[in-house]
This record gives C-alpha cells, sequence and structure tokens, in this order.
C-alpha cells in the first residue's frame, strides 16, 4: 500500500481475541499475512487497524458532504 495505517492503541497494549473462523479464512488471512512479513495475528490487527481508519475517513467525509449539502440542519457551534 502507499501508506500505513496507525495502530488505534498502544505499542504496549495487549489483548487476546478469539477468533471461529472457517478453514477458508484461517487460510486466506494466513497468505495475506506472509504476503505482508506478518503472523496472522499481527495481520489481524493490522486490517482491524485499517478497517477503523477507513471507517473514521468515511464517516468524516459523510458529515462534511452534509455540511455542504444542507447547512441548514446544523447550528453555529456545529461548525
Amino acid at each position: 500500500m502507499g501508506w500505513d495505517s496507525k495502530p488505534t492503541y498502544p505499542t504496549s497494549a495487549v489483548h487476546t481475541v478469539t477468533l471461529k473462523a472457517t478453514a477458508w479464512q484461517r487460510s486466506a488471512w494466513e497468505t495475506a499475512a506472509k504476503r505482508q512479513g506478518l503472523s496472522r495475528g499481527a495481520f489481524l490487527a493490522w486490517a482491524a487497524d485499517m478497517a477503523i481508519a477507513f471507517r473514521d475517513a468515511y464517516e468524516k467525509t459523510t458529515e462534511q458532504h452534509a455540511r455542504e449539502m444542507h447547512p441548514e440542519l446544523w447550528t453555529e457551534s456545529d461548525r
């Protein structure tokens, strides 16, 4: 990718998450992780960070669009 995601958690964070994945999902994650030189767990953490970043970007863009298209719905304190 042309840019790196920034973790949404401190680097000292330790949290275990149990996933129930299909054999196909485990295989796909393992393959994708190897392409990036990561472990499967590190890849899943990276993917989660990317999903959060994309969601945040979408929400900011959607709000900006709404403000531009419907300025009458926003008060001065919202701007």
